[in-house]
């Protein structure tokens, strides 16, 4: 149930933004890092539910992944981290890096009808 919420805040901070209506928003564009632990399915089923408790119904949620990159801190290599404590693929040291990207979620834009 943590998405149900996240969506929640996800319009919320959508209707903050002035420029559109909410009677006219006809998507909300967001970003979110493969490694920011949130479930893009469940992400995906509970926003119609979460958009239409809010008046919203018809506004639909686009999704662009940002890809998880880091530093090594031990050989400053800077790589693609697939999972969480995966080792550097230059000097195999484990989770000693530094996120360059990859864990955020934003919301980029809202769109109207």
């Amino acid at each position: 149930m943590h998405e149900f919420s996240l969506c929640e805040g996800i319009i919320r901070e959508s209707l903050r933004q002035k420029s559109i209506p909410p009677e006219d928003i006809a998507s909300i564009n967001v970003a979110i890092g493969e490694l920011a632990g949130v479930d893009i399915d469940s992400l995906q089923f509970w926003f119609p539910v979460v958009a239409a408790k809010l008046q919203l119904a018809d506004v639909r949620l686009n999704i662009d992944i940002i890809q998880a990159r880091v530093i090594c801190k031990s050989c400053n290599a800077e790589f693609h981290l697939q999972k969480l404590f995966d080792p550097c693929p230059v000097c195999n040291t484990y989770a000693n890096y530094d996120f360059l990207s990859g864990r955020e979620l934003l919301v980029k834009s809202v769109s109207a009808k």
